[in-house]
């Protein structure tokens, strides 16, 4: 059992670690992030082109997740806290990874747990594709398990998007996230 769960944080450390995490461009400036459209829950829709203007700060997750989601989502909670009215200028977005059981009414609700402000959004497969690829997110459906109680691996890094639109450097999944996360949140603002 202990070898089982040092094995699969391993995977979960190694899936936070991946190499498209890579932002930065060779002169050292930010990428265009890429841009999406998904319907809220309720009606409406989240469209990041819109968010202009505003730090939009993005985890993608799944709504059983029994550790890292609610762990950054928690993280999400005390770094808007300690923004002060500079959170009124932040997004944060949970994006779920796990289409086939959270409807967006799920993600909603999960996100909304940990701040009333927070949005929680879930498409199907095919529309969530190409939004994983274009942060560098990877998430697979971990053997075992039934159609209600699998896992889901997936990137652990928190993806930030400047008012410009650009992608900053990820913060990636650690003891001290919850710090690195509100002082590239706070650099994202300046």
């Amino acid at each position: 059992m202990q070898r089982g769960l040092i094995l699969g944080g391993v995977a979960l450390a190694l899936a936070a670690c991946a190499p498209s995490d890579r932002v930065r461009t060779a002169e050292g400036g930010a990428r265009p992030a890429p841009t999406f459209r998904i319907a809220l829950a309720g009606g409406g829709s989240f469209d990041m082109v819109q968010q202009r203007g505003r730090v939009v700060v993005l985890f993608f997750g799944y709504t059983h997740c029994p550790d890292v989601c609610p762990t950054t989502l928690s993280d999400f909670a005390g770094v808007r806290a300690r923004l002060g009215k500079d959170a009124e200028r932040v997004r944060f977005v949970f994006i779920s990874v796990d289409p086939a059981r959270d409807t967006p009414q799920d993600a909603m609700r999960y996100a909304r747990a940990f701040d009333s402000t927070f949005v929680g959004l879930s498409t199907d497969s095919a529309s969530l594709a190409p939004i994983m690829r274009g942060f560098g997110v990877g998430a697979y459906r971990e053997p075992g398990g039934d159609a209600r109680t699998y896992t889901v691996a997936h990137t652990a890094s928190v993806f930030i998007v400047d008012p410009e639109g650009r992608q900053r450097e990820p913060v990636r999944f650690g003891p001290a996230r919850a710090e690195e996360l509100r002082r590239a949140i706070e650099g994202a603002l300046e």
